[in-house]
């Protein structure tokens, strides 16, 4: 009967759809006889694990991602895990390298699964993240320090993913997991008789920390928070300079980055965004930093230069911006006496932030146009918002104010009402 019940089904499928369906069902039948014959076969035998299974790297290793993945002692040191003896396994002829003694044999062991020029090599083991690792590295920075320079004080693979306990990035537990890529960075970048040798100083991983964008890394989903990585790359990391600046930023602040239009008043190899708002402690920026005591009076100095045009466009965004400040403390105040009459209003104190969040959102963005009439008008543009907040805060409180009056007129009505009452009951005999 099932049969009868299937069949018009089969028939009724056009020939394209029906071999793709025959060959989706051959697949999963292979897939699932093949994943019983592998988890009944007998595991490999591993002679290293015989030995140093006590150890804690041989623990670690147990617990990582390359361990999932079925990557053994052997394929990273070398030898031969299925032989019986040590001297077996550890022979020449087995190919056994020892332990990784400096950056340049890290190298030799990741590179055969983590870089392209090994494909034809061991195809199979390109399932494993980023096939071109090792490629990018060598072009990077530290790869660059180590292979031309012939400097092994340079970062490797092991420094920044663990020797034997390495994690997939996404992994809490990662040494590159962006909630912990800072801290890693820090071990070389924050050791000051390590890293002072090559002019970095040593203080950037605390500023980083302390910076807004520190204080994003914590609150922010793993794939959005900014790290050393997220600026410098991962494995091509880089030193960025001057116009490169604006690309790096530009990765995440693409608005800003799109208000420097062509003709702009600074040259990109003079002026760029780590110039007004640093590269590591980066404070939450504001329109103060425009103002007489901003960023831009450090070139354009009022005292020696009153008349410039760049002063004069200073003084007008500090005006700008400071009558729009006294709007929104008018608005304020307002709020914050209801508040203290035992008025609170958080519909409107909600409408009030919102107001406040999005004129600074806009005239920070604005700012780097410096167009000193737009950002006039979107200080003037605010305007009609905070008089009808204001309207309906008073409005508000003239309506509990007569609530109050009612309530204390009913008060005395029916007090005068009980006292009327009491007092014939008295004169009754």
């Amino acid at each position: 009967m099932s049969h009868s019940l299937s069949l018009p089904l089969v028939r009724g499928m056009p020939p394209p759809a029906w071999r793709l369906a025959a060959l989706a069902g051959l697949l999963l039948v292979v897939s699932l006889s093949g994943s019983r014959g592998a988890a009944g076969a007998p595991a490999q035998p591993d002679t290293c694990l015989d030995c140093h299974r006590a150890q804690p790297a041989a623990r670690e290793m147990e617990a990582s991602i390359h361990a999932a993945y079925g990557i053994r002692c052997a394929d990273c040191h070398g030898g031969d895990a299925t032989k019986a003896t040590r001297a077996e396994a550890e022979s020449k002829e087995a190919g056994f390298r020892g332990a990784l003694k400096n950056a340049y044999d890290v190298l030799a062991a990741c590179g055969p699964c983590h870089d392209a020029e090994h494909e034809r090599q061991e195809p199979w083991r390109h399932v494993l993240l980023q096939r071109d690792s090792v490629q990018r590295y060598k072009r990077g920075d530290h790869g660059h320090a180590l292979l031309t320079n012939q400097n092994t004080d340079a970062a490797d693979c092991a420094d920044c993913h663990r020797a034997h306990g390495t994690r997939r990035v996404t992994d809490p537990e990662s040494l590159s997991h962006p909630l912990n890529m800072n801290a890693t960075c820090g071990r070389c970048h924050g050791d000051r008789d390590y890293i002072s040798k090559y002019n970095f100083d040593s203080r950037i991983p605390s500023w980083v920390e302390a910076s807004v964008h520190g204080k994003w890394a914590a609150s922010l989903p793993p794939g959005e928070a900014p790290t050393c990585a997220g600026c410098h790359r991962g494995h091509e990391n880089r030193n960025y300079k001057q116009q490169k600046v604006y690309d790096v930023c530009g990765r995440c602040h693409g608005r800003e980055r799109a208000q420097f239009p062509s003709g702009h008043p600074h040259r990109l190899d003079e002026v760029n965004c780590s110039i007004c708002h640093g590269s590591h402690a980066i404070k939450r920026p504001d329109d103060a930093m425009l103002g007489r005591d901003g960023v831009c009076v450090r070139c354009h100095e009022p005292q020696k230069q009153p008349e410039s045009a760049a002063v004069r466009y200073l003084v007008g965004v500090q005006d700008a911006a400071a009558q729009a400040r006294r709007r929104l403390a008018r608005t304020t105040a307002l709020l914050a006496a209801q508040r203290r009459h035992g008025i609170p209003s958080p519909p409107l104190e909600k409408n009030l932030q919102r107001l406040e969040r999005r004129w600074r959102q806009r005239f920070g963005l604005e700012q780097h146009r410096l167009d000193l009439p737009r950002l006039r008008r979107l200080s003037e543009e605010m305007e009609p918002g905070l008089a009808n907040l204001e309207r309906l805060i008073l409005a508000r409180q003239r309506l509990l104010w007569w609530d109050r009056v009612a309530l204390v007129a009913g008060a005395i009505l029916l007090a005068g009402v009980g006292g009327t009452l009491a007092g014939r009951g008295r004169r009754q005999p």
